[in-house]
């Protein structure tokens, strides 16, 4: 808590009301009786947020003073005027100090667990801070499941330092914690999304797809964010609500997922294009601009454009001839061989593309060379005998099944015998 003001900012004696004023209020709180300070205390409470000045000297009341009474009128106090600032003095009185377990230290943790409620979401970065702390864990997770996040940045701040420095269950608790306050949670659990730990991800992502639509709005706005990583959890978020709740919610926010298709970040990209596969009812409008993404340099979002494209084609003869357009027309590089690699997932039903993909065997990029080869080798099938002589071209040439037969062995011609094969044959020699 910083210094406590000059008394002059607490004003003067109150007129005509015949009630003290804060001033005379705070003076009764520092130089009274036991009794007259707990009154004090308890009226400057009563007096609620128009009596946030006298904060700071309850809170050392609240540090210092040796009567229990008053200490418990200060932290109700304190819960009424609702100074985030006074967080820190009362996560103290909510550990406790030493191991006492009288009544009167349990009704004082009570008291300090109720006035961090009442002073609500500005007190849940000194939460996640608390966690750290052994005697304060469990209090802490408890309150975190009854003071939802403030919708500002601090608190997603706090929760990524909490993260950095937590253990895999800490983090997983933390996560749990959140979840009950729905939306107002989600920028927090963004950042549980980008953790590289499986379990902390994986309880980030499905308490985000526990929310179902009602996380949809949040999550579309977090894909405008600054940061890249909360971009990619967000779209990965959204793509989990399309999979296991519902695809009508989030193609209400289909032009952001598309925007976030050419982003300048690649796992943004290839997040928005995981979660585009899994929006199948809405092939015909999504289905061109993953076509328009195979070109993409970043060979991990160029195939996970390749696997939304496979998740989405319904009619896989469609699909085909598409491949062979983009195939055949595309003067972009990467983009013929995302072409080739869908085509080579397909395996036997891109029967069709045989001629094309053997046509790009002549491909002056050896890029596509390649991924036409490796095409060609899926798309065989047992009726379909290839043949690939690996030149410089990477010709391929279809062979007939009489020329596919291998040649008889020749007869071995027989070995000469010599002296020393002819005493092997006999044994040793005897003596």
């Amino acid at each position: 808590m910083g210094s406590e003001p000059p008394s002059s900012a607490l004003g003067s004696e109150s007129a005509a009301s015949g009630r003290p004023s804060l001033k005379s209020l705070v003076h009764e709180l520092r130089r009274g009786g036991p009794e007259a300070r707990a009154e004090a205390a308890a009226r400057i409470g009563r007096l609620g947020a128009k009596a946030r000045k006298a904060a700071p000297y309850v809170v050392r009341a609240l540090r210092k003073d040796d009567d229990e009474a008053v200490r418990l009128r200060c932290a109700q106090a304190l819960g009424r005027l609702g100074d985030p600032s006074a967080a820190p003095a009362l996560l103290d009185l909510l550990e406790g100090r030493g191991k006492d377990r009288s009544r009167d230290a349990k009704t004082l943790s009570g008291a300090a667990a109720k006035a961090l409620k009442k002073i609500g979401p500005p007190v849940v970065p000194h939460l996640f801070a608390a966690l750290g702390r052994k005697g304060l864990r469990r209090k802490a997770l408890r309150l975190l499941k009854s003071v939802p996040p403030a919708p500002g940045g601090e608190a997603v701040d706090a929760f990524a330092s909490l993260l950095e420095e937590a253990d895999e269950s800490l983090a997983c608790e933390a996560v749990d914690a959140l979840a009950v306050h729905g939306a107002a949670a989600v920028p927090c659990l963004l950042a549980a999304v980008a953790d590289e730990r499986e379990a902390v991800y994986s309880r980030g992502l499905g308490a985000l797809r526990g929310m179902g639509k009602a996380a949809v709005p949040p999550l579309a706005r977090a894909l405008g964010s600054a940061s890249a990583r909360a971009r990619a959890s967000a779209a990965r978020a959204l793509g989990s609500i399309a999979k296991h709740v519902g695809q009508r919610p989030v193609a209400r926010v289909l032009d952001r997922l598309l925007d976030a298709l050419v982003d300048g970040d690649p796992l943004v990209r290839s997040s928005a294009a995981q979660a585009l596969g899994n929006l199948g009812e809405h092939e015909q409008r999504v289905l061109p601009p993953l076509v328009k993404a195979l070109g993409d340099e970043d060979a991990s979002v160029s195939m996970q454009v390749v696997l939304a494209i496979l998740a989405l084609a319904q009619d896989k003869a469609a699909l085909v001839e598409r491949m062979v357009a983009v195939l055949e027309g595309s003067r972009r590089v990467y983009t013929r061989v995302g072409s080739c690699m869908v085509l080579m997932h397909l395996g036997a039903d891109a029967k069709a593309a045989v001629p094309a993909l053997v046509a790009a065997l002549d491909d002056a990029a050896a890029e596509v060379r390649e991924y036409a080869h490796l095409a060609l080798q899926t798309i065989r099938t047992p009726s379909m005998r290839l043949e690939v002589i690996r030149t410089a071209s990477m010709r391929l040439r279809v062979v007939s099944p009489d020329e596919a037969r291998p040649a008889p062995k020749k007869p071995r011609a027989p070995r000469k015998r010599t002296a020393r094969t002819a005493q092997r044959r006999r044994g040793p020699r005897r003596r």
